[in-house]
């Protein structure tokens, strides 16, 4: 390697903390110039803005290109498990040392596309093969195809009322042609004795199946919320889907969690006992609860009053509803909604998307 190739290695390096491999680029200068530099704005985290549904892409310099990665919630209601993982762009150097924008969509394999950075904050991405997307035998094989990808389970959905949401879903990301906004998602700061850390999480949403939310603290101290980096017809993306209040915690023993009608009628009342002095306590889910069938657990850290967002189909007639937040561990987390009768879990994102 030449003193010319290795300052060009260090400066990615220092300014970055990429790490350029001898044999891997053809150029290291113009890799870092045309590359690594030009497109230094789309490191980190990204929300797509898709009408409802959001999501999830990380954008990384890895193996001698800039990718991009779809982050996807586990198949649902495994909300334990790990995220999915699928490639969408690339930006690299072709052998002649030219810039390379390839789609790695679709079913033709990788593809011309452009990537437009409009500043730090939001750039777009834009197919130009969009037939590449489009499935080689008919429209209906790409939907079983989108809908494998999507909920890696076809049969949940014979279900009248799953097939029309995911049938919507269908075609609504269909009408984007392949042409995408987004923009930039900061993850929180840690805070101080937090009864539970910010960051995101997978939550189970009923038929909407899992979604990815964003735990966050107000900058009182006391009110924390979550707000939907994915999204549904009823409450879209970027929505809030429930806020607490650490000053009114409750302790409840198991008597008084049997019944939904018993956790309705209590009144909310302030505590004086930080939430970090708060005694662990038995939980259990009212007889008349809907769970899902997902892994609860027995015993919680601390149990506080809140609100959850409903809202009819479009976001219509949104209103908050009372609810209770649950904390079970650093990773876990549940929400009560109360006037529902229904039970969301919540698992913390350990993927290596930070």
């Amino acid at each position: 390697m030449s003193r010319i190739d290795r300052l060009w290695q260090d400066m990615a390096f220092k300014e970055f903390g990429i790490v350029l491999f001898p044999g891997q680029i053809p150029s290291y200068m113009q890799m870092y110039a045309h590359v690594i530099y030009k497109y230094r704005h789309l490191y980190g985290l990204w929300q797509p803005d898709i009408t409802h549904y959001g999501g999830l892409v990380q954008v990384k310099f890895e193996e001698g290109k800039i990718v991009a990665y779809e982050w996807r919630v586990p198949c649902d209601p495994n909300y334990l498990d790990p995220l999915r993982r699928k490639e969408i762009f690339s930006i690299g150097l072709s052998n002649d040392g030219q810039v390379r924008h390839l789609c790695l969509g679709g079913f033709r394999g990788p593809h011309k596309c452009q990537i437009s950075v409009r500043s730090s904050s939001n750039f777009c991405s834009k197919c130009d093969v969009q037939e590449s997307h489009t499935h080689p035998q008919s429209t209906d094989e790409e939907y079983r195809e989108w809908l494998r990808e999507e909920t890696c389970n076809i049969s949940r959905f014979f279900h009248p009322q799953n097939q029309s949401l995911s049938f919507f879903k269908f075609l609504l990301f269909k009408q984007y042609k392949c042409c995408y906004e987004y923009n930039r998602l900061s993850i929180p700061r840690p805070r101080p004795q937090a009864i539970i850390q910010p960051g995101i999480f997978k939550g189970t949403y009923g038929d909407h199946g899992l979604e990815l939310v964003m735990l966050a603290y107000e900058e009182d101290g006391y009110t924390v919320k979550a707000k939907k980096i994915t999204g549904d017809q009823n409450v879209p993306a970027n929505k809030v889907t429930f806020r607490a209040d650490l000053r009114y915690s409750l302790i409840l023993n198991e008597q008084q969690q049997m019944d939904m009608d018993m956790l309705v009628a209590m009144r909310r009342s302030s505590s004086s006992v930080l939430p970090e002095n708060l005694p662990a306590q038995p939980f259990l889910l009212p007889q008349n609860c809907m769970e899902r069938g997902v892994y609860v657990p027995n015993q919680c850290k601390a149990r506080f009053s809140g609100f959850g967002q409903i809202a009819g189909y479009g976001f219509t007639n949104s209103s908050y509803t009372p609810g209770h937040w649950i904390v079970f561990s650093e990773d876990l987390f549940g929400f009560l909604w109360l006037s529902l009768q229904s039970f969301s879990m919540y698992h913390r994102v350990k993927d290596p998307i930070y």
